[in-house]
Formats: C-alpha cells, sequence, structure tokens
C-alpha cells in the first residue's frame, strides 16, 4: 500500500494516534492501492516500500495495533495462512461510503462493555440503525423511569425537576447522606443538568446524529444509572431493621426466660 509509505512520514502523529485512526488511516491506504487485485498483507514489501519502517519497531506496532482493529471489526478477513486479507462485505460499504467507519467505530466502543446493561439493551437497536436521537431519547427515559420508581415519585414528575426532586440534598429519597451538602447539591445539578441538555436531542441547536457523539451521551447516561443503582441499594440497606437477639424483649438484649431484677427499697438496705 504505497499510499502509507508517504503517511509513515509523518510518524509522530501516526504514533499519537489512537488504535481506531490508525484504522481509519490503513482504510484510506486500502482505499487508494490499485495494484493488489483486492488482497492485502501487512507483511507485503510494498508496505514498506523505500522506507526504513520495517526496523522501526514502534511504528510497526502502531500499524499493526490498527490493522487489528480492523479484523477485529470485521472490516477484513484472512483468505489464506500466509496473511493475505480481503475485505468483508461491511469493510467494501466503509470503502464506498467512508461516514460508515465513524458508526462502525462507535459500535466498537459500545461493545467493550462501558454501557450499563439496561442502556445497551434498550438503546442498541436504534444506534445500529443510525436513529441516534432515538437511542438517546430512549435511554434517557429509561433514566427517569428508574429515578421515578427508586425515589417513590409520582409519574407526572419528570425532566430536570424530577431528578431535582429525587436528589434534593434534604429530602430527596436518593440523596447520599453520606456526602457533603455541597456534593450532594452537586448531585442533584449533575442529573438535571444532564436531562436537561441532552434528554430531547432534536429540540436543540445541535442535533446529535453522529455516532461518536451519541456513544459518548450514552456512556453519559450509563454512568448516572449506575449511580442510581449504588444509591438505591444503600436506601435498601439502611431501611433494614436489625433483627432481635432470640428470647429478647423488645431487643433489650436480655437473655431468654429471665426475670427482671428485684427493686429493693431505700429502708431495706437499713
Amino acid at each position: 500500500m504505497r499510499l502509507l509509505s508517504t503517511i509513515v512520514e509523518l510518524r509522530e502523529q501516526l504514533l499519537a494516534m489512537s488504535q481506531a485512526e490508525v484504522a481509519r488511516v490503513l482504510l484510506e491506504a486500502i482505499r487508494q492501492d490499485q495494484n493488489t487485485r483486492g488482497l492485502y498483507n501487512l507483511a507485503n514489501a510494498r508496505f514498506y516500500d523505500g522506507h526504513a519502517t520495517r526496523d522501526d519497531e514502534e511504528l510497526k506496532d502502531a500499524i499493526a495495533e490498527g490493522w487489528a482493529w480492523l479484523v477485529q471489526n470485521c472490516l477484513l478477513i484472512q483468505t489464506d495462512s500466509n496473511g493475505w486479507m480481503r475485505l468483508t462485505r461491511k469493510g467494501r460499504k466503509v470503502y464506498d461510503v467512508p461516514a460508515t467507519f465513524e458508526q462502525i467505530e462507535a459500535h466498537a466502543i459500545l461493545s467493550g462493555g462501558i454501557l450499563h446493561p439496561k442502556i445497551h439493551e434498550v438503546c442498541s437497536e436504534d444506534f445500529l440503525r443510525g436513529r441516534f436521537d432515538h437511542a438517546i431519547m430512549g435511554a434517557f427515559r429509561h433514566l427517569e423511569i428508574v429515578v421515578r420508581e427508586k425515589a417513590g415519585l409520582s409519574k407526572v414528575e419528570y425532566g430536570s425537576p424530577l431528578m431535582r426532586k429525587a436528589f434534593d440534598p434534604t429530602n430527596g429519597n436518593l440523596a447520599d447522606p453520606s456526602r457533603e451538602q455541597s456534593e450532594k447539591e452537586g448531585d442533584a445539578s449533575l442529573f438535571a443538568g444532564a436531562v436537561g441538555a441532552y434528554r430531547n436531542p432534536s429540540n436543540h441547536s445541535i442535533t446529535r446524529t453522529r455516532a461518536t457523539e451519541c456513544a459518548r451521551v450514552l456512556t453519559l447516561v450509563s454512568l448516572l444509572l449506575a449511580e442510581v443503582d449504588r444509591r438505591s441499594a444503600l436506601s435498601a440497606k439502611s431501611d433494614e431493621v436489625p433483627s432481635k437477639i432470640p428470647g429478647s424483649a423488645a431487643g433489650t438484649g436480655d437473655a431468654a426466660g429471665a426475670k427482671p431484677a428485684a427493686v429493693v427499697p431505700p429502708n431495706a438496705m437499713k
């Protein structure tokens, strides 16, 4: 891939790239290489033509990591035991429509176990179909349902007011009693602010239709939902009533069957 021979001259920029960014560079190299009959090999001498890349282990590692990303995300598939690869159906789609790469990159992020399981369940279909606004709204709708249920609030409560009431530093059922007052206020503002800013993407000046931006928002909702789970668990634990000692009376700790000590009148001591 002769294009990469030119790109590797920008060694420092390539080393500073993420694995997915290097993969994008490699895919562009594949796109512009006209001499491979649709077959690509990372070890091919043409890959390093005219450059000292062969002896640059750090750069070779970065390129190999990007190549592995393409394979891991099913953009390249091996054709034989000698390392020759060809584009998959998904890879050819990205090859023809470069913008699709962003969606694949974001999907790789979502598949990395970062999302809360319920957010992944609720939003993955919309995300994979490119309905990013719907995915975001669905995530926040689920967050609202869980917060409303855990805080014991009415169904008429929604949006930022719901979050402020649930996490109210003084009366909120989801406020963490172990935190400082300023931290409790910060919690309420965090939840209310996130819902106010992102719940209805189409109603804001910036419509969030990019896959990577959608992935970031879903990650934020996952963080908030995990915190609700934690607060709910703390609340349930604090509501537990300590069990009485067997045979005790009203939890006083008296042994079973023990009689109360007799009260001796003061004059009996004379």
